[in-house]
């Protein structure tokens, strides 16, 4: 179960995923909610709308970890260095999420990224 819920979480760092509207239907819960680091809540919808949209960025995801608390929940943490490509603009977010499985599927249901002070070189 960690290297199926580790993929999928690593999947939506993909670019290629990032701009599917399908792909994120599949892997985002109808029930999906995103704290954002503007404090805004997002929804599954929002996502799929406004995410394909974003710049394109480069992440370094590292210090991974997952904490099972339940068969069907699977808590996820880690640090992502990311960099956006146009730009440069570079970021460090701390990221949870919680993934929850729904009819045999791993789904995402919940999601926070909040950036650090410590910017990444």
């Amino acid at each position: 179960m960690k290297y199926i819920v580790k993929k999928l979480e690593l999947a939506l760092l993909n670019p290629k995923i990032r701009k599917s509207k399908n792909k994120l239907a599949e892997l985002l819960a109808d029930d999906f909610l995103e704290f954002a680091q503007s404090g805004k809540i997002h929804t599954k919808q929002d996502i799929i709308n406004k995410l394909p949209q974003a710049p394109t960025e480069k992440f370094s995801p590292h210090d991974y970890t997952e904490k099972q608390l339940s068969p069907e929940l699977v808590l996820v943490r880690y640090t992502v260095d990311r960099r956006v490509i146009k730009s440069g603009l570079k970021r460090r977010t701390l990221c949870s999420s919680i993934w929850h499985k729904q009819k045999g599927q791993w789904r995402m249901i919940f999601f926070q990224g909040t950036p650090t002070a410590k910017k990444h070189s």
